[in-house]
């Protein structure tokens, strides 16, 4: 039986079988239906009598997303370190859910050789490591990029989550929201949305 709602499937022989409808859905013709304002999981009966747990979700769940934009100017280091306040949290609502994160830093790189790594961070341990995001090799001239990254993690989680960015420069000079012009605002962002499965 449903935790609530109400839905038709064909039995072992092939005639219609119709499960009673709960408080938020109500028994419809015979036939096959589609499964109406479910929440949780539910109960079927395959063709073979075999119950298959099925996780239902609502038509129209409320969107969990979180976004930081930061304009901090961050010297990037020799070793990886956090990007300053580059971090966003999320509690995902299911256990099956996967979350995408995206985000773009804005690195500036100085004359001479110039390499940057970035790697991606999940509750203190690294998920993806990005290798030379951005390179330099003019001695003349200096240069920025906007880096960025579209990462679909699988956390199995249902407790809050810190996604950060952290970077490293493997030689030479390099800032984060580095400002070249004057009045700009250079930002950098980090975004999370969780994936309902």
């Amino acid at each position: 039986m449903p935790l609530s709602g109400g839905f038709s499937v064909l039995d072992s022989i092939g005639s219609i079988k119709t499960t009673p409808g709960g408080p938020t859905g109500s028994t419809g013709p015979q036939g096959i239906q589609g499964i109406q304002g479910l929440i949780g999981p539910g109960i079927l009966e395959d063709i073979y009598n075999e119950e298959i747990i099925v996780p239902i979700f609502p038509a129209r769940l409320p969107i969990n997303i979180a976004q930081t934009l930061e304009t901090t100017v961050y010297t990037i280091g020799a070793t990886f370190a956090d990007i300053t306040n580059l971090t966003v949290n999320i509690t995902p609502k299911f256990q099956s859910s996967k979350v995408r994160v995206t985000g773009c830093v804005n690195i500036y790189l100085g004359t001479g050789l110039s390499a940057v790594s970035c790697r991606l961070m999940r509750n203190g341990s690294s998920i993806q490591q990005y290798d030379t995001v951005a390179f330099n090799n003019n001695t003349q001239v200096t240069g920025a990029t906007a880096w960025t990254f579209d990462y679909i993690d699988s956390p199995g989680l249902i407790t809050t989550i810190t996604y950060k960015v952290q970077a490293k420069n493997t030689q030479g000079g390099s800032v984060i929201n580095n400002i070249i012009n004057g009045p700009d605002l250079v930002v950098s962002s980090i975004t999370v949305e969780e994936l309902y499965q």
